[in-house]
This record gives C-alpha cells, sequence and structure tokens, in this order.
C-alpha cells in the first residue's frame, strides 16, 4: 500500500466521511419507505422492528466497516461508482488517486456487463 503524505492522508479521510454519509443518506432513506409501509398499516411494528435491526447489522455495518479503515481504496471506489464527483476532489488528491480510479472505473463497467 502507498504511503501517503499526512495532508493527503487527511484529505482522504474528510473525502471518506462525505461518501460515507451520502451512501448512509441513501440506506435510511431505504429505510424511511418502510416506516411509511408501518405507518400505512401496510406492515406490523414487528415487521418495521425487524427491518431496522436488519439495517443496523446489515448495510449500516457494513457502509461503517468500509469507509472507516482504509480511504485510499474506498475513495477511488467511491468516484468510480459516483458517490463523489470528479469535480468535487483537489486536483492533488486526484494526481495520488488517478490510477486507482481507472482501476475501479474498469472494475465496475466489468461488473455491469457481467
Amino acid at each position: 500500500m502507498k504511503e501517503y503524505p499526512k495532508k493527503i492522508r487527511t484529505e482522504l479521510q474528510r473525502l471518506a466521511g462525505t461518501a460515507y454519509d451520502r451512501d448512509m443518506e441513501k440506506a435510511l432513506t431505504e429505510l424511511e419507505t418502510h416506516f411509511r409501509r408501518w405507518r400505512s398499516g401496510e406492515i406490523s411494528p414487528f415487521d418495521l422492528n425487524n427491518l431496522i435491526h436488519a439495517h443496523h447489522d446489515g448495510i449500516s455495518r457494513d457502509l461503517w466497516k468500509f469507509y472507516h479503515h482504509h480511504p485510499e481504496s474506498t475513495v477511488p471506489r467511491a468516484i468510480a461508482n459516483g458517490t463523489l464527483k470528479e469535480d468535487e476532489i483537489p486536483e492533488e488528491i486526484m494526481d495520488y488517486l488517478a490510477e486507482t480510479v481507472s482501476y475501479f472505473r474498469k472494475e465496475e463497467s466489468h461488473d455491469i456487463q457481467s
């Protein structure tokens, strides 16, 4: 794994936090739809409670683990999948990440084609 200067590592952590917030917002929006289903009587309180636990033990935990350990790989993935836009990334950071972003973009396009 590359060693990054402290300034770059700090910015990568900030960007990973931004991507984490965005992905968590998507997951919470999905959970919110279950609250609407519960309020409309479509599902029971027991069902909603199970969905909340599934969210907490599933996507919530997965996102936390993904974004809080290796921002040098999670940030390029977030750029490749569109969670972070390239124009949001300082040029100095993109200089460090360009090769990895390109790799993940190729991987994303391969996954879509498969």
